[in-house]
């Protein structure tokens, strides 16, 4: 039996459709493990055997077919079921060519089997496999195991993809369509029906949801969905989330922000009022948007730009709904509901304004409490309306919550709200002067500026003026971001250097900013002075250091025998400053400084000249050592036994650093 399996002289062995040989597969109990058969009946003498047939692992195939994974760790494949029974993805593999490596998967629409003829992505993270991450350019194909839906069915099956390598992240972006989504008190609880967007070209895997004060993570929305959330590119996913416990009132006059942050992905939030199901009211525009100079933001802790949840719950520059600084808004809705709904009030914060007019079929405002103009309050579905009101308390540039609710027979049944950012009616710059805006001067005299278009036309950006003084004429080698010239709700950065005055930490500066186009569309703000940079760059020898260093010469110390103050600093390598001013004071407080004379002989740096300190170069193991000589004495300064005295030294470019001393006699 065994030399006609594997063949004997010319006659060839068994082998299967694929040319593998019989031998090469393993046996149990001497027979084979059959994928499609299944023994029925076998004659006494096993010389008659009947097999049953299992048609639907016969009929079951599917394919693989676009795969992906990008530098940033981020994988998918899309599959298909190119046979004719329902499927259920099992595993998934990734090769790198050498060994498969296991991964956790979340398949689009987990919750259901995979239909003959339909294609589903499959999400992965490759960051958790037991490798090293990928690189751009490795090779790599995507494996799978399939089985028959029907879970009487043992059979399982394999399928890979081609080999691909690894590519640059494609573009990403996601969002919350707030039209379509709405929060519904039931009576002591809260459902939450969202429609959540990918607007991107890669499947994202939900990691979490936040409504109002409630975070669910992962398995949160898991329990509550009975599935993991994952949503295809260019595509939504209607959810609900129901019986919240959301602290909202229940009386339509406050909305909940609603968080999505993704794996590996983006986040996004938005705003997100009540309304009762069938009735819906429509802002235009329909998207909202994060501020042009969130992207701009600032971390003074850290100097880096900060990349925070995307915020998009405002409305910014739009001529079909908008907000000046004069108070004038222009509100343009829909009922984008399946039923009629009256307008009720206008909502600004915490403000219910109820007088305001409604455009008629003529283009004229006009009051809807008088005679037939009332019928413009009714709204029936698909219909819209443009709004006029006064809002009080409004500031250029500065966000405001602006609401709408409609109602039936009196009763509040829909609400819309979104985050007004107030423009002017003429050409305007505003100098974004916010926390975390950059817009600061530093302490080494060059100031930056974040600056926005907040009207209706494009504008120019001429002048600076500081603190009334010195004029800076702008140019296109002073723009870090953007341009001088700027379309509404552009953002410029600028930076330049000033010349007739010194900064330092403490200071202040007045700035205003011209425009080319009108005289009015100027803007003011006082800016802060910031250090270039948060490295450190040298520092003063607390007193009782002399041993940190073997090439230390003395301690800082203060002696009132001798009238001498001496102070030990240190330089780090590579810096190059000039301590600008030596400060004493009795208290450390603020305001009760005093500036030494430089130019006085009685304060002096040990064998240099001038006040220039220089550290080591970059490979020096050696710290730069400079020791500064106070005679206090001559400088008419007393030093008292057992009482501290304080020294700040200050450098050209805003760098300080102070020490407090006890004076020994």
């Amino acid at each position: 039996m065994v030399s006609a399996l594997a063949g004997e002289g010319t006659t060839p062995g068994k082998t299967d459709s694929s040319g593998k040989s019989w031998l090469d597969y393993d046996t149990v109990n001497g027979g084979y493990e059959l994928q499609y058969f299944t023994p029925a009946y076998y004659s006494l003498n096993r010389l008659v055997k009947i097999f049953e047939v299992d048609y639907d692992a016969l009929d079951s195939d599917f394919e693989i077919g676009e795969t992906y994974i990008d530098t940033m760790g981020l994988g998918y494949a899309t599959v298909e079921n190119t046979g004719t029974t329902d499927l259920k993805l099992n595993e998934v593999l990734v090769s790198d060519n050498v060994r498969d490596y296991a991964v956790n998967f979340t398949l689009e629409s987990e919750d259901e089997a995979i239909a003959p003829g339909e294609s589903r992505y499959v999400w992965f993270d490759s960051t958790e496999m037991t490798r090293p991450q990928f690189n751009l350019g490795d090779g790599y194909s995507i494996k799978m195991q399939m089985s028959l839906a029907d879970s009487s069915s043992s059979y399982k099956f394999d399928g890979e993809s081609v080999s691909a390598t690894v590519k640059e992240p494609d573009f990403i972006s996601i969002g919350i369509a707030k039209t379509e989504s709405y929060i519904e008190y039931t009576g002591g609880r809260y459902n939450a029906y969202l429609t959540l967007q990918n607007l991107g070209d890669v499947p994202m895997k939900i990691n979490a949801l936040e409504i109002g004060n409630q975070y669910y993570n992962q398995s949160e929305v898991r329990a509550l969905l009975g599935r993991d959330l994952m949503i295809a590119p260019d595509s939504i996913e209607e959810i609900e989330l129901l019986d919240l416990d959301l602290d909202m009132a229940t009386d339509f006059t406050e909305d909940a922000f609603v968080s999505m942050y993704t794996v590996r992905g983006p986040s996004v939030q938005t705003i997100i009022s009540q309304s009762t199901t069938g009735y819906s009211i429509g802002l235009t525009p329909k998207i909202l948007a994060e501020l042009p100079e969130a992207m701009y933001r600032f971390d003074q802790g850290t100097y880096e730009v900060i990349d925070a949840i995307y915020r998009d719950i405002y409305v910014n520059y739009d001529t079909d709904s908008y907000l000046l600084d004069n108070g004038a808004l222009i509100l343009t809705i829909e009922n984008a509901g399946e039923d009629m709904f009256a307008l009720q009030n206008i909502v600004a914060a915490n403000t219910l304004i109820s007088d305001y007019e409604i455009q008629n079929e003529s283009g004229i405002f006009v009051d809807p409490t008088l005679g037939e103009n009332y019928q413009l309050l009714f709204v029936d579905p698909g219909e819209t309306r443009i709004i006029r009101a006064v809002i009080p308390e409004v500031d250029l540039n500065i966000p405001k919550l602006i609401g709408l609710t409609a109602s039936i027979d009196g009763n509040t049944i829909s609400r819309n709200s979104a985050y007004f950012v107030p423009r002017s009616a003429t050409e305007k710059v505003s100098i974004v002067n916010e926390t975390h805006a950059q817009s600061f001067v530093f302490t080494d005299e060059v100031v930056r500026l974040t600056l926005k278009n907040i009207g209706f036309d494009p504008i120019t950006l001429d002048e600076v003026i500081l603190n009334g003084t010195e004029t800076i004429s702008l140019n296109a080698s002073m723009v870090l971001n953007g341009s001088l010239t700027l379309a509404p709700d552009d953002i410029a950065i600028v930076e330049f250097g000033i010349t007739s005055f010194a900064v330092n930490l403490t200071n202040s500066l007045d700035v205003r900013v011209n425009i080319a186009e009108a005289p009015t569309g100027f803007n003011t703000a006082t800016i802060d002075a910031i250090l270039p940079s948060l490295d450190t760059v040298f520092g003063i020898n607390p007193p009782g250091t002399a041993n940190d260093y073997s090439h230390q010469l003395k301690d800082t110390y203060a002696d009132s025998s001798e009238g001498w103050i001496s102070v030990v600093i240190e330089v780090e390598n590579e810096q190059m400053l000039t301590i600008d001013s030596v400060i004493f004071s009795y208290t450390g407080l603020a305001g009760n400084y005093q500036y030494l004379s430089l130019s006085s002989g009685f304060v002096t740096l040990q064998d240099v000249v001038g006040f220039d300190i220089t550290g080591g170069a970059a490979e020096a193991t050696l710290i730069s050592l400079y020791y500064l000589e106070i005679r206090t004495t001559s400088l008419g300064l007393t030093l008292t036994v057992g009482q501290p005295v304080y020294i700040k030294l200050r450098t050209t470019a805003g760098y300080e650093a102070t020490v407090s001393i006890t004076v020994r006699p």
